[in-house]
């Protein structure tokens, strides 16, 4: 793994509530990008980008890792997870992932379209609406 290399940061610290975006109460750092699909999510980070985690503008590799905070979960359906773990796999050398989690699964809550829950290498995915559920392996996976 090649060192030197910035840190993107998928998720903001300011996250998606309105009384943490009042005030102003990080829950993580900026990393070297902050991305998220909510602009306010990013608060103060100097470098903040706006975009959808399943299509990365970044060439393959440029990241040394990718730090994804309380996003996945969101996503509406297993492909979209799948996407954007393979997007994360290609633009960084690590992934670290950060879900909510209650008994080993996602906790139920409003926003939620996935419950996830991390098992032997990879994710355990079902979609809340339907119940279809997958295991999807990630490589290299960091989870917490």
């Amino acid at each position: 793994m090649e060192t030197g290399k910035p840190l993107l940061v998928i998720g903001g610290p300011l996250g998606c509530l309105p009384s943490i975006h009042q005030f102003f109460i990080p829950l993580h750092g900026c990393g070297d990008v902050c991305y998220d699909i909510n602009p306010k999510a990013c608060g103060d980070c100097s470098v903040s980008i706006e975009g959808d985690i399943r299509n990365l503008p970044y060439r393959n590799g440029f990241f040394g890792a990718v730090f994804v905070s309380h996003v996945l979960e969101h996503l509406r359906t297993i492909e979209d997870l799948e996407i954007a773990i393979s997007e994360m796999g290609r633009v960084a050398d690590n992934i670290v992932m950060q879900i909510p989690v209650e008994f080993g699964k996602t906790s139920h809550m409003p926003g939620h379209r996935l419950n996830l829950g991390f098992v032997n290498g990879g994710i355990e995915a079902e979609e809340i609406y339907t119940g279809r559920m997958k295991f999807i392996s990630v490589d290299g996976l960091r989870a917490f």
